[in-house]
């Protein structure tokens, strides 16, 4: 990647400090208001910071637990015995019920008869 093209350092740093704690709508903000841009001198947007998190491993904020009968992907996977891959292919593939929660985490609707068709 060409370094003019890298997000700048103060941005990676407001977004790694606040980043665990706030939302990407929150981060947007606060980035935007200190005056800083993009890799591309753009303002930012939620795509951008959704980017920075991805390439720089910075995890968003788990701020909202689950609902009452979701269990996580992870959970999922491990209660099948099957990859975190295929749970996700199930559930972006319609195959499952199951929502975003704010910070992006999959929350899958489960209880014993959608176990029992996952193992059908």
């Amino acid at each position: 990647m060409r370094n003019d093209l890298r997000t700048p350092t103060a941005a990676i740093d407001l977004i790694t400090r606040l980043g665990p704690t706030h939302t990407d709508d929150e981060l947007v903000a606060q980035l935007n208001a200190a005056g800083l841009t993009t890799g591309k001198k753009r303002p930012f947007d939620v795509k951008a910071v959704r980017w920075a998190r991805h390439a720089y491993r910075i995890r968003a904020p788990r701020t909202v637990p689950y609902r009452h009968g979701e269990i996580g992907i992870d959970d999922m996977a491990r209660i099948l015995g099957v990859s975190y891959s295929a749970a996700y292919y199930w559930i972006t593939h319609y195959r499952l019920d199951a929502r975003q929660d704010r910070s992006g985490r999959w929350c899958v609707t489960w209880n014993e008869t959608v176990e029992a068709d996952c193992r059908a």
